[in-house]
């Protein structure tokens, strides 16, 4: 599934770090600056790392060995597209971004071996801006619409995001050594103190592509960050990607008297009128079936509904028993929701979603608006 929001790895234990890179692959022979995929990949298996390429398909098809070379030393190889647009201009003016992603899968398909493919958008363009003069995003994606509604990658998770930027770019643009750009990406990387690191392992641009020194400037920077006490993790061992590739669809729920599901803040959830309000900032809710009956409902920011105590709120990453939600299927398209202390998912004072003691009359029913379900058409209901 791909979704409105970015997944990033904010959540991460501090002095975590994943590392990824862009735009490769790439290779130069003999001495001197310029892409060496094989030679990172190489260095960074050697010292137990695993990282994640993000592969553009052009340069794919000049190295079409080396996808399958870093996924045997354990790195994943996600889908980066094939020319590099910014997608969101793209998709406004109509083109092709559905080709874009599969052309790229099909030069890429044979190095993965995970259930999920990731993606990353070139450039993070995934949401159109509010207006033209504004720096804010709209809350839903036309990318992401675009490429759930095609049917044609139904194993994809994205889109990833970073959390810190290496900048590494402008660095070979500016001519600067990997020195300089090993210490000022360290500087990044204390201010924020863990995450999604964003490197570049070739480019798009010729001048930047053959002054490339990410290689090095990864080797100088893992041995500063091990020094301080820093670990590497793999991008699908992140908890907020974990939860992405759980999710098998994407709904709304509604209440019986249409009522929507808003996110008030970070962890606090309220319902709105729909018929006054319209639906712009409704929540978009991520199914993870876990079982016989149960699901659990992941929210855009990567967090799930917990029921805890009586009480309802959307602060966990993880899943355990408050986030497991059991189904009772009132109609073809209405459900009850019930927590495992037995409350249900219920409309309270002020508007507020909260958890409900049992009262079959006054059971909550909430109806179902399928936003994205899997391309087979499979039910995401257990």
């Amino acid at each position: 599934m791909f979704f409105d929001l970015d997944i990033k790895a904010d959540r991460l234990a501090p002095k975590t770090i994943c590392l990824t890179y862009d735009d490769g692959p790439g290779e130069t022979p003999g001495p001197g600056p310029g892409p060496n995929t094989r030679e990172l990949g190489r260095y960074l298996f050697e010292q137990g790392i695993q990282a994640t390429f993000f592969m553009l398909g052009q340069h794919v098809e000049r190295y079409p060995s080396l996808p399958r070379e870093l996924r045997a030393w354990g790195h994943l190889v996600g889908n980066h597209t094939y020319s590099h647009p910014g997608l969101v201009r793209l998709a406004q003016a109509g083109g092709d971004v559905v080709g874009e992603i599969a052309r790229t899968q099909a030069l890429i398909g044979h190095a993965v071996a995970e259930p999920a493919t990731f993606l990353r958008a070139p450039y993070g363009s995934w949401r159109e801006k509010l207006s033209a003069s504004s720096d804010i995003d709209q809350p839903t994606s036309i990318v992401a619409g675009i490429l759930n509604r095609s049917g044609r990658f139904p194993q994809y998770v994205g889109p990833i995001n970073w959390d810190i930027s290496s900048l590494d770019w402008e660095f070979w643009g500016r001519g600067d050594s990997a020195e300089q750009c090993a210490m000022a990406c360290l500087e990044r990387i204390e201010r924020v103190g863990r995450g999604i690191l964003l490197m570049h392992d070739s480019s798009e641009d010729a001048a930047i592509r053959a002054n490339n020194q990410t290689a090095e400037a990864t080797r100088l920077l893992v041995e500063a960050l091990r020094q301080q006490g820093y670990r590497f993790i793999r991008l699908d061992a992140i908890p907020q990607v974990q939860s992405a590739t759980r999710v098998s669809a994407l709904i709304h729920l509604r209440s019986a008297d249409n009522y929507r599901i808003v996110r008030a803040d970070e962890d606090t959830l309220h319902l709105t009128d729909a018929a006054e309000d319209g639906a712009a900032n409704e929540e978009l809710l991520g199914v993870e079936v876990l079982g016989d009956h149960y699901i659990a409902l992941r929210l855009s920011n990567g967090h799930h509904l917990s029921v805890d105590a009586g009480m309802l709120r959307a602060g966990s990453v993880m899943v355990g028993e408050p986030e497991m939600l059991r189904i009772e299927q009132r109609s073809a398209s209405r459900i009850a929701l019930q927590a495992a202390s037995g409350c249900y998912i219920a409309r309270g004072p002020g508007d507020r979603l909260c958890a409900a003691l049992f009262q079959p009359h006054a059971a909550e029913v909430f109806e179902v608006q399928s936003h994205a379900l899997p391309a087979n058409g499979t039910a995401w209901v257990v």
